[in-house]
């Protein structure tokens, strides 16, 4: 991790906009777009051969994942993605040149639910198209090479990457963070037992593509609702076909069992309800990142997060 902070920052740090003049020429911040966060910096960019973005990742690990899959598996998201234009590694800096995409995330687009149907049916064609790219030998997180690295860096030396220890291990760090915390009741904490006594009797398919974060916030849409890009690959991994059904069934699908169907079709069909066991862990791991981010954050508005979480993983 650098020094690097994009909180509060309106243009890139001056070791990125160095490089950006090296690969543009003269160009013109026109807005950042991610000021509230201190984990990636985004800012929209002009010059004479049109729009771009500079993404840069606080996280290496992150930035490593998503440079990734723009050289391995972006081809899933064709024609929707952007374009990879250029590898920022300077001044302890790592970002991404990209190609800029028209419209405006599907979650900020204000569309009725009857707008956003066709949206959601070809984000789920694509996730399908991303799941049929490949299998892997390995769940877990790679780096811009390809290797196995931990959640937060540095090589797999004593992380493992069966999925079942893998599981393990993720569930019991999150459970004893949360209960060190205080985030979590009796009635969770019984919850979370049951979910670890459950991977005994698991078993799971080859790794494939996946994502952690594939949601309307990174699906861009023009005004009439049509999917015109997919942003954001720094939350993927070699996993489970469950995992970006996760966030849908805690944050999106209820609320409109429309768009929910929406999705599935466009998916092909409903892997959740097929291995309902599989897409708990996600849910527990979910539920517990964000009980305990309502307390260290001080942000309490997060634990309704983890609490819809855990009502599906005890249903």
């Amino acid at each position: 991790m650098t020094a690097f902070d994009s909180a509060g920052r309106t243009e890139p740090p001056p070791g990125a906009l160095r490089w950006l003049r090296e690969q543009l020429g003269e160009f013109r911040v026109v807005r950042a777009c991610r000021q509230d966060s201190r984990r990636t910096g985004v800012w929209e960019l002009t010059c004479a051969g049109g729009r771009h973005y500079l993404k840069l990742n606080r996280r290496r690990v992150r930035w490593g994942t998503e440079l990734f899959v723009y050289r391995n598996w972006i081809d899933a998201f064709r024609p929707y993605a952007p374009d990879l234009e250029g590898v920022l590694e300077v001044d302890g800096l790592h970002g991404l040149l990209l190609s800029a995409v028209k419209g405006v995330p599907l979650r900020e687009a204000g569309l009725p639910p009857e707008r956003q149907d066709r949206a959601y049916a070809k984000a789920g064609e694509l996730i399908a198209r991303l799941h049929a790219l490949d299998t892997g030998s390995w769940f877990g997180v790679m780096d811009e090479l390809g290797s196995p690295v931990g959640d937060v860096g540095g090589r797999l030396d004593d992380e493992p990457t069966d999925p079942v220890l893998r599981y393990r291990a993720a569930i019991e760090a999150s459970l004893s963070k949360a209960e060190a915390a205080g985030a979590v009741d009796d009635d969770e904490t019984r919850i979370a037992r049951d979910v670890l006594d459950s991977l005994r009797g698991l078993t799971f398919d080859a790794p494939v593509p996946t994502s952690f974060d594939y949601t309307p916030g990174n699906w861009v849409v023009d005004e009439r609702g049509e999917l015109t890009g997919v942003i954001d690959f720094e939350n993927m991994a070699w996993g489970l076909r469950e995992d970006p059904f996760v966030r849908l069934l805690v944050d999106y699908f209820p609320q409109s069992r429309r768009l929910e169907d929406a999705f599935c079709d466009g998916y092909g069909r409903r892997p959740f309800e097929q291995h309902p066991e599989r897409v708990r862990i996600g849910l527990l791991l979910y539920a517990l990142l964000y009980k305990t981010e309502a307390v260290e954050l001080k942000r309490p508005e997060l634990a309704g997060r983890g609490e819809r979480a855990f009502g599906l993983c005890s249903g």
